[in-house]
């Protein structure tokens, strides 16, 4: 009976309403969607990645849980993507970002490009 539901997403669409043409998934009310994945590899890059929008629109996400019920449901914690603005480099050590970003919550990912120094104008942890 859930086993269809173990890959799926749950999104809600942050201070406007979006049309359900805007979104291929389902409807559960409330602005509560389901995005189902076929793959959980899929699944995990959407979850952690991002931030995501429909135009200026934030999407929070979440995992599907079962006995889901839109009208009881809210989002006691969002996962963000920070962006440290003009971090010296030497900070970009993963050790270094994870005592930075437990400063702020629960460290989720660190962006591959800080990681490998690709990019030096800031850095990205997601919490």
């Amino acid at each position: 009976m859930r086993a269809p539901w173990k890959h799926a997403l749950i999104i809600k669409p942050f201070e406007r309403k979006v049309g359900f043409s805007f979104l291929d998934c389902i409807d559960l009310g409330m602005d509560y969607f389901l995005v189902n994945f076929e793959l959980i590899e899929d699944m995990d890059n959407t979850l952690k990645g991002g931030p995501w929008f429909i135009g200026q629109q934030f999407l929070a996400i979440r995992q599907w849980e079962p006995e889901f019920k839109a009208s009881y449901a809210d989002f006691s914690s969002v996962t963000v993507w920070i962006r440290l603005s003009e971090l010296p480099i030497e900070f970009y050590e993963p050790a270094a970002l994870l005592k930075i970003g437990k400063a702020i919550g629960p460290i989720l990912h660190i962006d591959t490009n800080t990681v490998n120094g690709v990019r030096g104008r800031f850095a990205r942890i997601c919490v």
